[in-house]
């Protein structure tokens, strides 16, 4: 590249805009060749791509590359592992080293992350009302550091492509089994998908682990349900604030969840924390209904809250020849109100037997008063 040398004092005398500028060989020294860590031999000429490239630019201010170079060497920086858009100019920073003659780092390039269709992740993301990149937003989601961890691992990096090895892993066990050596070359694809599946590994194993985590996470929960339900804080003898209860609700949704929270945004919950609601669009038979729930509180004596004798309980009874499928539907809209959820005799053995009696003596009085929509109290 050619400059007028001969009127450069001039135009700083006179305080004209400048920069300062890297002289680069205009041979092939300029060639930087080097191993990279993730895509091995690579060479490159930034003076046949670029030319003298800029070191401090007109407001005095470094350049990134000056600033990286400068930056590494004195926090002594041994290894340097960035995205795969910044492979082209290694050179330049190569080029910097040698002129103020320090060691330079060991470079790897990583691949760069993709969405579902192959576009650049990028800082525009975070106005994704779905999935943004904001670390920050999946904190106050109540993912958990090592779920993300996982999530970021399982995106072509590091041996980790395979969910079984690293799904549900702390940061000590993913670093012990860590390889530079079998990162992937290809742009990787983020799923989010694996985010969830992470995160439900992660509270399973909170969950699980010690007495310590364990009651965290029921605290967690007790936490929320005030949260959501703030006219049971002044209710001391609320049951759904009480250890056992919220015990149970783990051990009995087994996990099925992302987030503590589902349990009260999904309405399939609902019925863990409020009282049901019959609604006769779901009633094909009113009279077939009624007849199920009134032989059913005849005979309650009979049932003994046990899982299996439950579900035995439900299958032998068959007033009037009315199907197994129909009287277990019958129960599930008694005891929660939707079509859908756990086993009815796991949600009947949840409850026991004061609660499930209590809704359907309900259930009976809400159909006998012919509303649609009458809120059923416990």
């Amino acid at each position: 590249m050619i400059y007028y040398y001969f009127s450069l004092d001039e135009y700083i005398q006179q305080g004209l805009s400048h920069v300062i500028r890297f002289s680069l060989p205009t041979d092939n020294q300029g060639i930087q060749v080097y191993d990279d860590l993730i895509y091995g031999h690579h060479e490159h000429n930034p003076y046949v791509t670029e030319g003298d490239f800029i070191l401090l630019k007109s407001d005095g201010y470094p350049t990134y590359h000056l600033a990286n170079v400068i930056d590494d060497h004195l926090m002594n920086i041994s290894h340097v592992l960035r995205g795969h858009e910044w492979q082209t100019s290694t050179s330049k920073h190569l080029l910097l080293y040698k002129a103020f003659n320090w060691p330079s780092p060991i470079y790897g390039h990583l691949p760069l992350l993709e969405r579902e269709r192959g576009r650049k992740l990028s800082k525009r993301d975070k106005e994704n009302a779905i999935n943004p990149i904001e670390i920050d937003f999946y904190r106050q989601k109540g993912y958990y550091p090592n779920a993300i961890l996982n999530f970021i691992t399982l995106c072509g990096g590091g041996g980790f492509t395979d969910e079984d090895t690293v799904i549900g892993k702390t940061l000590d066990e993913m670093i012990s089994l860590f390889n530079i050596k079998l990162f992937s070359r290809h742009a990787a694809i983020v799923d989010f998908k694996k985010l969830f599946l992470c995160q439900r590994a992660h509270l399973k194993r909170e969950y699980q682990t010690s007495t310590e985590s364990h009651q965290r996470i029921i605290e967690e929960l007790r936490q929320k349900v005030l949260y959501y339900y703030p006219e049971k804080k002044n209710s001391i003898s609320s049951i759904q604030l009480q250890n056992d209860y919220l015990v149970k609700i783990i051990n009995m949704i087994d996990f099925r969840i992302i987030l503590l929270d589902e349990l009260f945004t999904n309405n399939l919950y609902e019925y863990l924390w409020k009282d049901p609601e019959i609604k006769k669009d779901f009633i094909d038979n009113i009279e077939q209904f009624k007849f199920v729930i009134k032989q059913t509180l005849n005979n309650f004596n009979q049932i003994h809250f046990i899982h299996d004798d439950v579900k035995k309980f439900i299958k032998e009874y068959q007033p009037n020849k009315i199907t197994n499928k129909q009287i277990f539907r019958i129960w599930r809209l008694v005891l929660c109100g939707c079509l859908q959820g756990p086993p009815v005799h796991e949600i009947a053995t949840f409850f026991g037997s004061d609660i499930v009696r209590k809704r359907f003596e309900n259930a009976l009085l809400v159909l006998d008063q012919q509303n649609e929509n009458v809120q059923v109290k416990l």
